[in-house]
């Protein structure tokens, strides 16, 4: 063989051997899967918010007024329990979503947790208790964060479909906004003559 068909060769099986670009033209299941968690994450947001404020607020207090650390804690108790039951309803469709929401579910019931040790500590005045209850607080909360930082990596990897799929539902719309539109300007039908 000479060398321009060893090359004509090579040319023609390194893009085989290597691998075709994928055409994304239908959205994957894990796009289906981060859009459907987008729209609950949001949903969860204020609560989330409310919860981590309040982490914030009994964290700058250092935990020094028992009864401050107890009642704020017990306040946000309902929101972590409705926040936890209302993730069951998420049915992630892939292992890579899977493992994302049962970190975070994991992160959340850990906080829950440590909430009510933090609680207990405190109104027993038991600080050594109250320390590791914080340390396990702070575990928990790094969970949640952890599960967001996994989520950021999914997302970025799966920005190409997920624009995708943004954009067909986009034209869906768009389509079904403009048959709205056409049907209310298409002209009422006249009774024919001599009806």
């Amino acid at each position: 063989m000479t060398a321009p068909r060893l090359l004509a060769a090579l040319v023609l099986l390194i893009p085989l051997a290597i691998g075709c670009p994928q055409d994304f033209s239908e959205p994957t299941e894990i796009a289906d899967d981060l859009a459907g968690w987008m729209t609950s994450i949001k949903k969860w947001e204020p609560d989330e918010k409310k919860v981590f404020d309040t982490i914030g607020t009994v964290g700058k207090a250092q935990f020094v007024e028992d009864d401050y650390t107890s009642r704020s804690l017990k306040e946000v108790l309902p929101i972590v329990r409705a926040h936890i039951r209302d993730m069951q309803a998420f049915q992630p469709k892939t292992e890579e979503m899977g493992k994302i929401v049962r970190l975070y579910r994991k992160g959340w019931e850990d906080l829950e947790l440590s909430f009510h040790a933090i609680i207990s500590a405190a109104e027993a005045k038991d600080y050594i208790r109250l320390a590791k209850a914080r340390d396990q607080m702070e575990f928990a909360r790094g969970e949640v964060l952890g599960a967001y930082a996994e989520l950021d990596a999914l997302l970025e990897n799966n920005d190409v479909q997920l624009r995708q799929l943004r954009r067909r539902e986009q034209q869906k719309k768009e389509a079904e906004a403009a048959a709205a539109k056409g049907a209310a300007d298409a002209p009422a039908a006249e009774p024919e003559p001599g009806s």
